[in-house]
């Protein structure tokens, strides 16, 4: 049987295979001409916009030759791999990937990573004792996408949530799995905070991820501590900033009697009374329901919150700091951090997600953004870091953390993107680092936005003049590289009036023989098409 032409994906793949092997019939070959775009402008179009019936379907002209499936000399077979299987960096236990939720079992502290997936448990003195998951790795049982915040119950059993897994892991005192709690029922959307009465009660809040409170059931579930349901706090998916509603609520604690829980989407912190499980009653409100604010008695975005003898704390995230009170009267007492102000020494805070305090009095604060945990002594004294500041992992040449996109140029070098490791890695014909762009899990947020930093990038396109185009998604633009890796461009980025100047979230990208740009624009639901120097033609 013979196979018509293109045959394109025959010849992605053997350009491919000419790359890596550099060897035996290959090293004669040559690279093949680049296939024309699918739609071909009859001629240019003008005005506002691509309109499809000013285009027609062409066949790409990529060899008069027919060839016949099983030739002899043409092959497919495995050559070698990029990377490491299951590894996407050095998990050591001195850097923390983005901490996210921070508990204690009295004595010691634990730790979860969003993005490493990991709990990290270390005693006071920051010696590290235990680990629970695979360094940024969630593929087996027990293992949980974006571990939110965990707990321990009076068995020693430590209890993991996955916000993105939708699940509520088990583990007995040695970390080994145990269950996942009410496996398969769909009871939990967003799960993101946990803690147990000293009947050893089960409350779930199910709020959302980091980044959107409307996600999640918007409710905190109780559970007798032989799993049954026993009570619930909000009304399941309906958001609301009554006394009876919660609103993308995050972390929550138990002291006594009482539940606190970081209602973050009503800028609150909820109080409850649970003398009676079954039956919660509303206690009071820390913050002001609704309204973001820089003074004292008001929060912006409070995700976090503990509770000892004398003191209430909260992890008041966009205020970069966190917010002390008296418990006895619920009336402010003291700030750690300096308000509305990030840095990244020990009195600054970035992104603060989470507190706890252990049974000595210790003060354990998860700074998300910088990539570690700060402990204060009950004097609220800088103590130690857990993690390395400003440095989520180490990595080495070979690692690769979610590759999420791959080109081959002529010359045979390659290119990789990485995902959640935020970066554009070059490697050389025989496979060695060129350079890099980028920060191993580091992607900068808009305040960051330069052009040494990407966030999630997710696709790659190479020019016929040999430019490097990388959609940097969550930076809202497509970055543009020369060969050894200096900066040459930028199309999109922040709003400047201009929509059509303007990405969302590009995906994906293609470059046509001509040297048209074609951006894959999910958020928008359009693909917006720019000429060889970057000018704007129109939007499919």
């Amino acid at each position: 049987m013979s196979v018509r032409k293109p045959l394109v994906i025959f010849y992605l793949a053997l350009a491919l295979s000419l790359a890596v092997t550099g060897t035996g019939l290959a090293q004669e070959a040559q690279p093949p001409t680049p296939p024309e775009p699918f739609f071909l402008p009859e001629k240019s179009p003008a005005g506002g916009g691509l309109e499809l019936q000013n285009y027609i379907q062409a066949e790409p002209d990529v060899s008069a030759q027919d060839f016949t499936l099983g030739t002899a000399g043409l092959s497919f077979r495995y050559l070698k791999s990029f990377g490491h299987v299951e590894t996407p960096y050095i998990g050591d236990t001195a850097h923390l990937n983005h901490p996210w939720g921070v508990a204690t079992d009295g004595a010691n502290v634990l730790i979860g990573e969003y993005w490493g997936k990991r709990v990290l448990k270390y005693t006071s003195a920051g010696i590290h004792l235990s680990t629970i998951g695979r360094a940024g790795i969630a593929y087996s049982d027990g293992e949980l996408w974006n571990f939110s915040d965990m707990a321990v119950d009076s068995s020693g059993n430590t209890w993991g949530l996955g916000t993105d897994a939708d699940s509520v892991a088990k583990f007995d005192s040695s970390n080994n799995f145990v269950e996942y709690f009410h496996d398969g029922e769909d009871l939990f959307d967003s799960p993101a905070g946990i803690a147990f009465d000293g009947a050893d009660n089960v409350y779930i809040s199910d709020g959302g991820a980091f980044w959107n409170d409307d996600i999640g059931h918007h409710h905190v579930l109780i559970f007798n501590s032989a799993g049954d349901k026993i009570g619930q706090i909000g009304v399941t998916d309906v958001k609301g900033s009554d006394n009876v509603h919660l609103y993308g609520p995050q972390h929550i604690t138990v002291y006594g009697n009482l539940l606190y829980i970081a209602d973050g989407g009503n800028e609150r912190v909820q109080i409850f009374n649970i003398s009676t499980p079954s039956a919660p009653t509303y206690a009071g409100t820390l913050g002001i329901t609704g309204e973001a604010g820089i003074e004292n008695y008001r929060f912006n975005h409070p995700v976090g919150v503990a509770v000892d003898a004398n003191y209430i704390y909260v992890a008041d995230r966009w205020n970069q700091r966190v917010q002390i009170f008296w418990k006895s009267d619920n009336s402010y007492a003291a700030t750690m951090g300096v308000t509305e102000v990030a840095g990244s020494n020990n009195a600054h805070f970035n992104s603060p997600t989470d507190v706890a305090v252990d049974s000595a009095g210790n003060i354990y604060v998860a700074d998300f953004a910088n990539q570690r945990v700060q402990q204060f002594n009950s004097s609220r004294v800088y103590q130690r870091t857990y993690g390395v500041t400003g440095v989520p992992y180490l990595t080495a040449d070979g690692y690769y953390n979610s590759p999420s996109d791959v080109a081959v140029a002529f010359d045979g070098s390659m290119y990789i993107t990485e995902d959640e490791g935020h970066r554009l890695i070059k490697l050389n014909p025989n496979g060695t680092t060129a350079w890099t762009v980028g920060y191993a899990g580091v992607k900068g947020d808009w305040s960051e936005s330069t052009n040494d930093r990407l966030n999630n990038p997710a696709d790659i396109a190479i020019s016929l003049a040999g430019k490097i185009y990388v959609a940097d998604r969550w930076h809202s633009r497509v970055q543009v590289f020369n060969s050894n890796g200096t900066y040459a461009a930028t199309l999109g980025g922040k709003r400047d009036g201009n929509d059509n100047l303007y990405l969302d979230c590009p995906s994906g990208l293609a470059i046509a023989k001509n040297g048209y740009i074609y951006v894959a624009d999910p958020c928008r639901q359009r693909v917006q098409v720019f000429t060889a120097a970057h000018a704007y033609v129109g939007t499919l």
